[in-house]
Order: structure tokens, then sequence, then C-alpha cells
């Protein structure tokens, strides 16, 4: 029972000597046991979409793992990709909760419920909601900084197009509202710095270019580089993340960051206090969710 977290009901010296006897013969509590008595075990499945695994993301996951320990529980990361396979291997665990980084059907979170696992997912809508927050403040950031026309850049990696296409929408949204004129459209593929266009330099005086992410907008500053345009003289350009990367560019690339840590604080409490959360409720209970960090490429 002590090793069950029972302590509270015996002596401390009887638990000191329990403790050291399982320490001293290697013991580790069994899973399928602790399964079988409490009808779920103290395992967490985190599924993570299909997307590029950055430093936020691995901030986020850190966060959330730390979180659980402290509360008891083993975080287990699983790449949410074939279903069926992943939803048998997820449910033979029997695992406390599941929290989804990405929206989940219908049916597959009641099949997790039904065999009384705790639900949490990040759904669509406030995931976009999130991102569409974010192009809009790139967007009034660049204007604020003297732009008074505004493009977005892209990633041309498929798996990002959900949340690139909810930033873009959240550029031109605030673009619309407050009358700034809106450029096409750039595609860059950061690990090949392919561009699919070209920045014309005889046009783009005064043009700002809210970047996907901080890989992108590095992409951003070598095709200007390309072309002859000074950044950010004739081009302004802002990134997502405040990643590392943006720190060693040259301009520093302006970006905006995401205090991700307590978006993975909010997660875990709610799975553990067992109610919803969402990508407003978040931010609600984050003092400052997205800032701008000031680089010298805006």
């Amino acid at each position: 029972m002590i090793l069950n977290g029972n302590e509270d009901r015996f002596t401390r010296e009887t638990v000191d000597r329990v403790r050291a006897a399982a320490k001293q013969l290697g013991y580790q509590p069994s899973i399928a046991g602790r399964a079988l008595a409490n009808g779920t075990s103290d395992i967490v499945i985190t599924l993570i979409p299909d997307i590029t695994i950055g430093p936020r993301l691995r901030v986020l996951i850190d966060t959330m793992t730390d979180d659980l320990a402290r509360s008891g529980y083993a975080n287990l990361l699983r790449l949410d990709t074939a279903a069926d396979s992943l939803d048998n291997a997820v449910l033979g665990l029997r695992p406390f909760g599941v929290i989804s980084l990405g929206p989940l059907p219908l049916a597959r979170r009641r099949t997790f419920e039904k065999n009384g696992a705790r639900v949490l997912e990040l759904t669509a809508e406030s995931q976009a909601a999130f991102d569409e927050r974010i192009g809009a403040l790139q967007a009034q950031h660049l204007v604020h900084r003297g732009a008074v026309r505004i493009a977005v850049a892209l990633p041309l990696d498929a798996r990002e197009m959900p949340y690139a296409r909810a930033r873009e929408h959240g550029v031109h949204k605030w673009c619309e509202e407050h009358d700034v004129t809106v450029a096409p459209t750039y595609f860059i593929d950061p690990g090949q710095g392919a561009w699919a266009g070209a920045i014309a330099p005889d046009v783009n005086r005064g043009l700002g270019i809210a970047a996907y992410n901080d890989d992108v907008a590095l992409g951003v500053l070598s095709a200007a580089h390309d072309v002859g345009l000074i950044v950010p003289d004739e081009v302004r350009v802002i990134g997502v993340d405040n990643s590392a990367i943006s720190r060693l560019a040259r301009p520093v690339i302006t970006s905006i960051d995401i205090d991700i840590a307590s978006a993975g604080d909010e997660l875990v409490t709610a799975l553990i206090e067992g109610r919803e959360v969402s990508g407003e409720r978040v931010a609600e209970r984050t003092p400052e969710p997205l800032s701008v960090v000031q680089g010298g490429s805006s």
C-alpha cells in the first residue's frame, strides 16, 4: 500500500524501511497490476499531430512531462498517424488520460472515454483562433513599423498548412479591418531555400512580410538579399517562435514569442481537474500569451 501512494496511513519509519527495501530489490510498480486495481494506469498519452517538431513544441512537451511527473503520472508520446493500431495500443495501456495536440474525430474521443480515459484535445477551431491572433499581431507590428502593404510567407510543407493558413487569414483580416493593402502570399521551403515566386525589387518598397515562423523568415531575408532589397529599410520582416535561429540571423529577426510553457501548465491542470480547455482559455490564463520581440528585421 505504501508504494501505491498511501504513505499517510503508516509511520515515517515504516515508510522509509519499505522504500529502502524496494530500492534494494529493484522493485518497479506493475502498470498492468495498477491498471487492474484502479481501472486506469498512471500513464498519460500525448498524441502529437504529424507536423514539424520544432523548439516550441519540444518546450510544450517538456513542460507537460514535468508537470505530469510532479503529479505522479508518466507522459508517453505517440505520433498520431495510423489511428486503428494506435488506438489499440493506447487502450491496452489503460491510460489515465489522453492529451491530443490536434483535433480528434468524435468517434475516437468516445472510444477513449468509454475505456476510462480522460480526454483533452485542442480543437481545430480553438487552434485556428489562436493562429489568427498571431497573424493579426504580426500585421499590426509591421504597419506600426512603417509597412504600407503586407504579404504573408508560408512554408511549402503541407503538414503545416492548417496552422499556416489560419495565420495568413489573421493577417488578411487585420489588414481588411484597418484598410491596409494585402500583397500576394509567398511560399518557401526553408530546408531548400526555394521560392515559388520572387520578390521584385522595383515594386516592393514599403512591403512588410509576416512569415509563418522564424525558419521561413530566414528564407525571406535570404530572398530579399538576393534581389538587393535592404531589410528593414525596404522590406520589413517578422517571424514567429522567437527561436535561436531568429537571434543568429543578421539582421536579428523580429519575432512573436509564445508563452508555450504556460499553455503546457494549463493543459495538464485541465486534464487532472477533468475539465475542458480551449485556445481562448489558455490565452485567458496566461497574462501575456503573445508578445513581439523586437529585432533588426522590422
